[in-house]
C-alpha cells in the first residue's frame, strides 16, 4: 500500500466534504464522507507502484547524435516489452562533488558527457519477465545496435519507488 496516495486522497476528501458542508449542510457531509472514504479505501488497496531501471553512462561528446540514434532503437524495443516511459538525459548541469559525483561514478573523461537514463515499468514482475527477452533480442546486440560509449563504465540498477507524486505516463 502506498501511504502517500492515502494522504493525498484524504486531502481531496476533506476538500469535497468542506464544499458539501457549505452548500448542503451537515447531512450531506456525512454521506459524502462515508461514500468517499469507502471509495478511497477500495482504491488504495489496488495501487501498484512502478518499477524503475536507472542508468548512468559516459558518452563521448562527439557521439551525441550516435547515442540518440542508438537510444531510439533500443528504447523502441524496451517499449515493445512493456516499458511505460523512458528518459534519456544528456548532461546539462553536472557539478563536481567533494567526495563523489556523476562524473566520477562512471569515470567520465574531459571529452565525455554524463547521460542519466531511466525506464519506468509497470512493476518488477513485468520487468523481470521482459529482461531475459531483452537480453536475447537481436535488435539490441552490439552488431545491430553498437553502443557509442564504453558499456563497461555504465552503472545501473533496479529500484522500487517509495514515493510517487504526479501523473503516470
Amino acid at each position: 500500500m502506498y501511504l502517500g496516495t492515502e494522504f493525498a486522497a484524504l486531502a481531496v476528501l476533506r476538500g469535497a466534504c468542506r464544499a458539501r458542508w457549505r452548500h448542503r449542510g451537515p447531512e450531506a457531509l456525512k454521506l459524502t464522507f462515508h461514500t468517499n472514504r469507502a471509495f478511497i479505501a477500495q482504491s488504495i488497496g489496488s495501487i501498484e507502484m512502478s518499477y524503475i531501471d536507472g542508468f548512468v553512462i559516459a558518452v563521448p561528446k562527439g557521439n551525441r547524435q550516435k547515442f540518440i540514434e542508438h537510444a531510439k532503437r533500443a528504447d523502441a524495443v524496451f517499449v515493445e516489452y512493456g516499458a511505460r516511459r523512458l528518459l534519456e538525459c544528456w548532461e546539462d548541469d553536472v557539478k563536481e562533488g567533494k567526495l563523489t559525483d556523476f562524473r566520477r561514478a562512471v569515470q567520465a573523461k574531459d571529452d565525455e558527457a554524463v547521460v542519466f537514463s531511466w525506464i519506468e515499468g509497470a512493476d518488477k514482475s513485468t520487468r523481470d519477465a521482459a529482461m531475459s527477452k531483452l537480453m536475447s533480442d537481436p535488435r539490441l546486440s552490439p552488431e545491430s545496435n553498437p553502443m557509442p560509449f564504453d558499456g563497461k563504465r555504465m552503472i545501473f540498477g533496479g529500484f522500487s519507488p517509495v514515493i510517487e507524486i504526479g501523473n503516470r505516463a
